[in-house]
């Protein structure tokens, strides 16, 4: 809930802005209907209608080869946000041509402070939208990725689209169920390519046990997305699928029920760190994480490199960027994580 709430905070901060300097405009042009309420309701309204746009912009099938495809989209969407503005104005707030002009005029200075403010202050100190480059955190997350059929329950299995063929048996891929969260062998797989998701990672909360934080990697500074399962001070290792804290088995939440973790890869390489002989023993400020997709998964189990000044297993708490708190996209995926 806390990153809905930082959500609802953001864009009523953006409301406000803009429709402070709307308002500014109005009484500046004399219009008809000039007090704040009727500047925030008329901004309100735009930006509902604005919304809408985009939506339906970005869900227009057009032909991804078809080159002009984009820049046409951008320039009808252009056109039907100023008309939209315009009509707001003229039914709302009963302004003429001219009055309506200085008035949007006015909030092209609030647009440019509300972009500064969400590119440098709430993208990175509060919230920012990301999405992966790989599907190690299948099911749970997606990158691009095809659909298969599960062997063991025969739901849907998301097959990742790049993959090792090298270790892959002929007609077969490596795949992970949505339904029953087991990796599996699949051979009914279709060829529509799917899109990643987009989530929100929330740099305000930190970070909880089974929670999907999201990180850089030390030499290559590349965006990396894994599960907290062992927390500082702790010892974790993984045996038979489960995850052993202090010696003691940890229950998964109810959302993630079926899902066990590998100590070996697919390719038959074994996991170096968290096993019953090598267990991860994590210092203050220390995280052991773990993949979904964990027999295709490169996490706390398989790193060589360390971040400096900490063990090879260790995610330290300086290197997390934030949580993942919302799946905002594909629309069928959305969901509140944290």
């Amino acid at each position: 809930m806390m990153t809905l709430a930082l959500v609802v905070g953001v864009l009523l901060g953006c409301l406000l802005i803009t429709a402070l300097a709307l308002w500014i405009g109005l009484k500046l042009s004399k219009g008809r209907r000039s007090g704040f309420s009727w500047a925030l309701a008329a901004m309100v309204i735009a930006f509902v209608g604005w919304t809408a746009v985009y939506w339906g912009v970005t869900h227009i099938p057009l032909p991804e080869t078809w080159w002009p495809a984009p820049y046409l989209a951008l320039l009808g969407a252009g056109m039907i946000a100023v008309l939209w503005a315009y009509l707001v104005s003229l039914v709302l707030l009963r302004t003429t041509l001219v009055q309506t002009l200085a008035a949007w005029l006015s909030t092209v200075p609030a647009f440019v402070i509300v972009w500064l403010l969400l590119h440098l202050v709430v993208r990175n100190y509060l919230l920012e939208i990301a999405y992966l480059r790989s599907n190690s955190m299948a099911p749970t997350l997606l990158a691009l990725h095809h659909v298969g059929t599960c062997p063991h329950c025969g739901g849907t299995a998301y097959v990742p689209y790049t993959t090792n063929f090298e270790y892959e048996p002929p007609g077969a891929r490596y795949g992970m169920c949505k339904d029953c969260r087991k990796s599996c062998l699949v051979r009914e797989v279709g060829s529509a390519i799917f899109r990643s998701d987009r989530f929100l990672i929330n740099k305000v909360v930190a970070p909880r046990r089974w929670d999907l934080v999201t990180y850089r990697d030390p030499l290559r500074q590349v965006r990396f997305t894994k599960r907290v399962v062992g927390l500082p001070g702790e010892e974790v290792y993984i045996n038979e699928g489960k995850v052993f804290v202090n010696g003691e088995a940890v229950p998964l939440p109810a959302d993630m029920q079926g899902l066990e973790f590998s100590l070996h890869q697919f390719d038959g390489r074994p996991a170096l760190w968290g096993t019953p002989e090598s267990p991860a023993v994590l210092g203050p400020n220390e995280y052991f994480v773990l993949d979904d997709f964990s027999i295709r998964g490169h996490d706390s189990r398989m790193w060589t490199t360390p971040f400096p000044g900490h063990p090879p297993y260790a995610l330290p708490r300086s290197s997390i960027e934030g949580v993942v708190g919302w799946i905002l996209w594909p629309e069928d995926r959305m969901r509140l994580l944290r």
